[in-house]
């Protein structure tokens, strides 16, 4: 659908749009383009395109640092894994940036070995940055209590099913924070990756500083990678000796605040989405018991 830009956008996206390119863009063309949370168009503007982002009225208490995901883009434009911002205002959330005229992933491109490699890559290059002093911790433990007082508020009727696994889960957690930290996007769905003559990543909103097995693990488990898939990401990526086991550990952790997140924003009234939260609690319970098996971690 196209439509004036004051069709899509509310008055404090129009205002800035106005002070960032002079009163046509509320008369540009825009497209609406899907998302979960939040809403994004593509403006277009004489012969440039850009991407507008206004946070959804679900977002405010997602764990999300407005400061904090400005920094980390200001961060990944360096060394080209974001498109270029134009203007990133932490108070309202709102995000402009140039529109990249690529080709988004899909699930099954995500896995593929040459694909699993450009992400190994491209995740090397992130996690090489110095850590932007604005980029707020990602540490697993209290992004798993934030999300678990999140769910109780919003969704009371599930705490008592889910209840016994957090506890497991979050005690898993204790220790995955330990140095080296990195910058990290830790949102790595297909549909945050789009490749035109390199490969750049989108949707900068949960990036954080923590352990680099946690990036590998959003990769792996936001794509359903196989273990034979999980193991050629470690490889290209190059991990030292001993990190399989904490990839393992995030893995388990980040299935967990994936179920959080989805019972957080209510999507699980979907039915994509309840089958989608019935699989990463599934898959993070087994995961959890053949970890326990193998190590006795917890």
């Amino acid at each position: 659908m196209v439509d004036p830009a004051s069709q899509f956008l509310p008055e404090s996206a129009l205002t800035l749009l106005q002070q960032l390119f002079g009163s046509t863009a509320r008369r540009a063309p825009t497209e609406l383009i899907p998302a979960a949370t939040n809403l994004v168009v593509r403006l277009r503007l004489r012969d440039e395109s850009y991407a507008v982002r206004v946070p959804g009225s679900t977002t405010g208490d997602l764990a999300i640092d407005r400061r904090s995901e400005c920094a980390a883009l200001e961060a990944a434009v360096t060394v080209d894994l974001a498109p270029r911002v134009v203007a990133c205002d932490p108070t309202s959330g709102i995000l402009v940036t140039r529109w990249i005229e690529g080709e988004t992933w899909t699930s099954s491109r995500a896995r593929e070995p040459d694909a699993i490699r450009r992400m190994a890559g491209a995740l090397r290059t992130l996690h090489a940055l110095p850590v932007p002093t604005a980029v707020r911790s990602l540490a697993p433990q209290p992004l798993l209590e934030r999300y678990w007082r999140i769910v109780t508020n919003r969704a009371g009727p599930w705490r008592s099913s889910l209840a016994p696994l957090h506890e497991r889960i979050t005690a898993l957690a204790q220790g995955l924070h330990a140095e080296p930290l990195v910058l990290c996007h830790s949102d790595l769905h297909h549909r945050n990756l789009i490749e035109d003559d390199r490969l750049r990543l989108l949707d900068w909103e949960y990036a954080g500083v923590t352990e680099r097995a946690y990036d590998l693990a959003s990769f792996s488990q936001s794509n359903d990678l196989t273990r034979a898939e999980q193991e050629l990401l470690l490889d290209a990526y190059g991990v030292a000796d001993g990190i399989e086991q904490r990839f393992n550990l995030h893995c388990v952790v980040f299935d967990w605040i994936c179920v959080l997140w989805l019972v957080a924003v209510n999507a699980q009234k979907g039915t994509h989405e309840r089958q989608r939260l019935q699989l990463l609690a599934q898959r993070a319970k087994a995961s959890l018991e053949s970890i326990v098996t193998a190590t006795g971690v917890i």
